[in-house]
């Protein structure tokens, strides 16, 4: 474990490719991270960048300054990317630029319409290999594999009309009823096997060095708890953009097409939507793109009242949990708040009045049990074994 004052390193960083593309989206539901975030107009915001979309869904909530970080300055492109779309752009091609609508020629001709992305931007997409005439949504190396799932187990299992059957449904009764016409064994045998593709070889091994999990094993978790969402999202019967775009590719030739039941409103993040577009036009300037791990940006002089740390625990050993965690002690205002998942690994602070558990500390921070249970049973992609909440009792520094 890091000695006090000592500067933290990142566990994960060396080990991955950063010029890949990991994600062209962010698969983690933004709309429960920021009601249980709750935003103040005079909060600092800490958040791991991903694919920016939640970045720029918390932008929505107006903070005072939302600090993006990612040890992957390709990643760190993505958003850079977006928010130059934002600032010059209209919401109908910024929806086609972006790869949810259009042609490979519209596209092309809207990215070299932008001003404000600076080239090493442009040069970092470019050796990603981010292909922007097919569509930056579905250039991410997950979501190719997502996209083989809808292609493999949804558009040739049960055929895209029962599909958008079961996504346009207006009651729960209906979508049920759409449901249960569905080939259930064969998509969930289809999709494990897809899942347990991407165990093998679209995660690196040290993504599970902590997790106790093979790919095949991970494989038939991460299918299990797809089949679990699409009844869950059955009896809620409402508008999820993640549901659509698993189910139906994010190749915008698989979206919306003539003749179907859905719009493209269907496929769209937060950041995308009419009510929400413009509004971020004039919010994008409060956000700083860090390129770094969160362990280097703790070490620097500056405090914070919200954190979005995404799936970060997942990839660290419980010494390094506790390390991190200690650090943002120091830099948390009290009454903060920081919000994370698990995917596999049960690491959380317990609630108030009980016992230290699962290798990370109570002693800064207090799990929001309720809060957090709530959140994650409304949570619109629950890949995720976990959501919680935690709540900052007092920084490191008032004690010393």
């Amino acid at each position: 474990m890091a000695a006090d004052g000592e500067k933290l390193t990142s566990e994960i960083e060396a080990d991955l490719d950063l010029s890949e593309l990991r994600y062209s989206m962010v698969w983690e539901d933004g709309e429960i991270l920021s009601e249980g975030l709750a935003i103040q107009p005079t909060d600092t915001v800490l958040s791991i960048t991903s694919a920016g979309d939640n970045v720029l869904r918390l932008l929505l909530d107006e903070p005072k300054k939302i600090y993006a970080v990612d040890f992957s300055a390709t990643q760190n492109a993505v958003l850079q990317l977006k928010i130059a779309v934002i600032k010059e752009l209209t919401r109908e091609e910024a929806i086609k630029v972006l790869g949810f609508s259009g042609t490979p020629q519209e596209r092309r001709d809207l990215y070299a319409k932008l001003q404000t992305l600076p080239q090493e931007v442009k040069e970092l997409l470019k050796e990603a290999h981010v292909d922007i005439e097919g569509g930056l949504a579905p250039s991410g190396k997950l979501e190719r594999f997502l996209s083989r799932i809808a292609r493999d187990c949804y558009s040739t299992l049960v055929g895209r009309e029962l599909v958008e059957k079961y996504i346009s449904a207006g009651t729960p009764e209906s979508r049920h009823a759409a449901l249960r016409t569905w080939p259930s064994e064969a998509v969930f045998s289809k999709s494990w096997d897809i899942l347990g593709e991407l165990g093998k070889t679209g995660r690196h091994s040290s993504q599970f060095k902590y997790v106790g999990l093979g790919p095949d094993e991970y494989g038939r978790h991460c299918a299990s708890r797809m089949q679990k969402l699409l009844h869950r999202e059955a009896s809620f019967c409402r508008p999820n953009h993640y549901l659509s775009n698993y189910l139906l590719g994010t190749d915008p030739t698989h979206g919306v097409v003539p003749g179907g039941k859905l719009s493209i409103d269907h496929f769209l993040p937060a950041y995308l939507t009419t009510e929400h577009y413009d509004k971020l036009r004039g919010l994008v300037d409060r956000i700083t793109v860090v390129t770094g791990s969160i362990e280097s940006i703790l070490s620097e002089d500056f405090t914070f009242q919200k954190a979005n740390l995404s799936d970060i625990f997942e990839y660290m050993s419980d010494d390094a949990c506790q390390a991190l965690l200690k650090q943002m002690a120091r830099r948390c205002t009290p009454g903060g708040r920081m919000a994370f998942w698990n995917l596999f690994i049960d690491r959380h602070p317990p609630p108030a009045g009980k016992r230290d558990c699962d290798g990370m500390t109570d002693k800064y921070f207090e799990l929001l049990g309720g809060l957090s249970a709530e959140l994650q049973c409304r949570d619109r992609f629950p890949m995720y074994q976990d959501f919680f909440v935690c709540e900052c009792r007092k920084t490191l520094e008032a004690e010393q």
